[in-house]
């Protein structure tokens, strides 16, 4: 990475759905401490929709993702 080119911010999240679209867990395995709880906070206030097919509550249930900024 060039010294001209900023550091990228990551965080790697994970979220534990219920059905209902509420988070039941929320946390985070690496990444940009301050990115992290930016992240953290944001999910703790947001309302998900409800999950209406099961087969996406099942491949959603337990979702992780890698966020870069």
């Amino acid at each position: 990475m060039s010294k001209l080119t900023p550091k990228r911010k990551e965080c790697r999240l994970h979220i534990h759905f219920a059905e209902d679209g509420t988070v039941i867990k929320a946390y985070t395995t690496s990444g940009n401490k301050e990115n992290c709880e930016a992240l953290l906070s944001a999910v703790s206030k947001t309302k998900f929709s409800k999950f209406t097919n099961p087969v996406i509550y099942h491949d959603f249930r337990r979702s992780h993702l890698s966020m870069q900024g």
